[in-house]
């Protein structure tokens, strides 16, 4: 596992919870921007 899974994994929790106020153009830009700098190892918090 990557230091940055738990990181991807919390970005996706938080961008797609509750399933009821997915926004997907929304939610995508932001999940993007979070995978992004998980990646960068920025993280998230």
């Amino acid at each position: 596992m990557s230091p940055a899974y738990s990181d991807i994994s919390l970005a996706i929790q938080r961008s797609l919870h509750p399933p009821d106020r997915i926004d997907p153009q929304a939610d995508l830009a932001d999940l993007e921007d979070m995978v992004n700098k998980a990646l960068d190892s920025r993280g998230l918090l």
